[in-house]
């Protein structure tokens, strides 16, 4: 379960009570709220242990199940420690706001860093002292936003202050900023407002991301360019654009060309798009400009192995992120205009760096697949040449003699690490995977198990936190 902080109610009582220390008073306050929620969530596992696992299905599928220990009817016991109990965070910016006067882009981050470490900090001493899964996760439910914008309107309302986000540009009295994202305006696409998100988000257990930052080689001043080698088919959305973001910075500063691997298609596109140069083999899969979503249903397999569930909700998408059932029309209304205006972002980005119009790129786009040989027709690359032809284009346009050392970030890859990867020891998603069973099971078992472990890694993959993927649709092997 989740339980949010609504962080600017939090400052705004610590401002009105203690008005000569309210930044040594917030911590203080926020200390308290956060304790409260632990209180809650330590009697709520007391609660759920003696429960049956039908009642709680996260439990069971991610511990009796994948152990083979329990059945629907039985008590979830020591299960719960397969339980994460999430401190959500959102309206970050708001927070920024009232506490600096400027939006979070504006004053940089800091704040909402300071808050989330020292949330986390928080957190960690929690799970040492009970023993149980917390999480601090930036929560991108619609209709959390909406609540606690309401009810901090009410707040003002009740305590006879003026509510700021009722006349202030770029905010809203009916809706808070979603996750750590800035508000939206008509002009403005949160993507171009999240400088310092990345930040905020790194910090967090949810939505994982996995990138190389590139601003944090040590001495970085001595690099003088930089060749980003992209060999992949793409993936979420959202790590996507942080790395494109990261790639965008870097530009301004240092010479940054882009060499295409065998694979460097949607997500893997959308990170080369700041590049100065880009080098592509002839026969590289690229293109595949286009946005998808991925929304999980686990209605079927919960009537199968007998676990049913019911919702009481209080809005009509209280429930917009739920895998119980089916989306609804009007929820997935919602998902397809997100869907569609992040693809609109994807052409603008395309268009913008590669001098192109919004239309001309959109007929190349549309999740078409491209080879290299066509890219280049298409204006979707620069050249065609390898990694020592990036290198040398960088050397050049740095200014540097043909000889200037190279440095590898982070490090070189070992080429048979693939076929380590498919024979390492993690455990496959079934209860008799990885166990003595398996070992001495009959070649067709053994077989089933390893597809299930192959699938259940595809499956961690999609963890973007809005549902949002550009990738290729399909793999590309190498042979």
């Amino acid at each position: 379960g989740a339980v949010s902080l609504n962080l600017p109610i939090i400052l705004k009582i610590t401002q009105m009570q203690r008005p000569d220390d309210w930044r040594e008073a917030f911590w203080e306050e926020l200390d308290r709220r956060l304790d409260v929620i632990r209180q809650f969530f330590k009697k709520r596992y007391d609660i759920i242990r003696n429960q049956k696992c039908s009642s709680n299905p996260l439990a069971f599928t991610q511990g009796g199940l994948y152990e083979g220990t329990k059945d629907p009817d039985d008590k979830v016991g020591d299960l719960v420690r397969y339980m994460t109990a999430s401190f959500g965070i959102t309206a970050l910016d708001e927070t920024t706001y009232l506490w600096t006067g400027k939006r979070l882009v504006e004053e940089g981050g800091e704040l909402s860093a300071k808050i989330l470490r020292y949330i986390g900090d928080r957190l960690a001493q929690y799970k040492k002292e009970d023993g149980h899964l917390y999480a601090m996760y930036g929560t991108p439910a619609e209709s959390l936003c909406a609540t606690q914008a309401r009810q901090y309107d009410r707040f003002c309302e009740k305590n006879e202050i003026d509510n700021v986000f009722r006349h202030t540009e770029h905010y809203s009295p009916e809706y808070f900023t979603n996750s750590f994202h800035v508000n939206v305006t008509e002009e403005i696409s949160p993507f171009e407002k999240q400088d310092r998100e990345f930040t905020d988000f790194h910090l967090c257990e949810g939505g994982h991301i996995q990138y190389v930052r590139l601003d944090n080689p040590e001495n970085f001043d001595a690099v003088k360019a930089v060749v980003l080698r992209v060999n992949s088919p793409g993936g979420s959305v959202f790590a996507s654009e942080q790395i494109r973001r990261e790639a965008e910075l870097l530009a301004r500063t240092k010479p940054l060309v882009v060499s295409m691997g065998d694979v460097a298609a949607s997500g893997g596109y959308w990170i080369s798009v700041p590049a100065e140069k880009v080098f592509a083999d002839p026969l590289t899969v690229t293109g595949s400009i286009g946005v998808f979503g991925v929304l999980f249903n686990l209605e079927k397999l919960g009537e199968k192995i007998g676990v049913a569930s019911a919702a009481a909700t209080t809005g009509p998408f209280a429930e917009l992120d739920t895998l119980r059932r089916a989306k609804t029309p009007a929820e997935m209304a919602v998902f397809q205009k997100a869907t569609d205006d992040i693809y609109g972002k994807f052409l603008r980005l395309v268009a913008d760096a590669r001098g192109m119009s919004v239309a001309d790129v959109d007929a190349v786009a549309q999740g078409q697949v491209w080879t290299g040989l066509h890219a280049k027709t298409l204006n979707l690359v620069d050249e065609f040449g390898g990694l020592t032809d990036a290198l040398a284009f960088a050397r050049r346009a740095a200014g540097l003699g043909e000889d200037a050392p190279v440095v590898s970030v982070p490090g070189e890859i070992n080429r048979l690490q693939p076929l380590f990867d498919l024979t390492d020891d993690r455990p496959a998603p079934v209860a008799f995977a990885g166990t003595d069973f398996a070992k001495n099971a009959d070649p067709a078992t053994r077989a089933f198990a390893e597809s299930l472990r192959r699938l259940a890694a595809r499956l961690r993959a999609f963890n973007d936190p809005n549902g949002l993927y550009a990738r290729l649709p399909f793999d590309v092997p190498a042979e």
